[in-house]
């Protein structure tokens, strides 16, 4: 199930409000690893649920500004032995400038420095290998359309 929302005629003007959600239940049927099964078990790297809000505001004299913070629900990765559940929330934000064609702007990714894992694997040859999200980064953009 996924549901997008937008909401219309915001009280500001130049301000943009939305939110999405997506459900999901997805379970492994007769799914045999040799070792163990997963038979009735979530699907390894799918969240449960993951949820979208953001913000955007513009200023008529160029300034703007987008907020987006994102929950992302369990998501299960299974080794030998264990079960690794994580659930996180990020949150991003672009503040800028627009002038004639340029855009100049700074912006922060990962704002919270939230630690999260993005991949999962075992193997016999390295027992395990496990992969981290992005840490916190932040920057300051310029560009030019034409």
């Amino acid at each position: 199930m996924e549901q997008n929302w937008k909401l219309p005629g915001c009280p500001y003007k130049g301000l943009e409000l939305s939110a999405g959600l997506n459900v999901m239940q997805a379970k492994y049927d007769n799914y045999d690893l040799g070792t163990f099964t997963l038979d009735g078990e979530h699907m390894e790297g799918a969240p449960n649920h993951t949820l979208c809000l953001t913000a955007v505001y513009h200023h008529p004299g160029g300034l703007y500004g987008r907020a987006d913070v994102r929950n992302v629900g369990n998501i299960y990765y299974y080794d030998a032995s264990a079960q690794i559940l994580q659930e996180a929330v990020y949150t991003n934000l672009r503040l800028g400038w627009l002038y004639r064609n340029w855009d100049i702007y700074a912006f922060a990714h990962n704002l919270t420095d939230e630690e999260y894992i993005n991949a999962s694997k075992s193997t016999s040859m390295t027992g395990g290998i496990i992969g981290f999200g992005d840490c916190r980064f932040i920057g300051v953009g310029l560009s030019y359309s034409f």
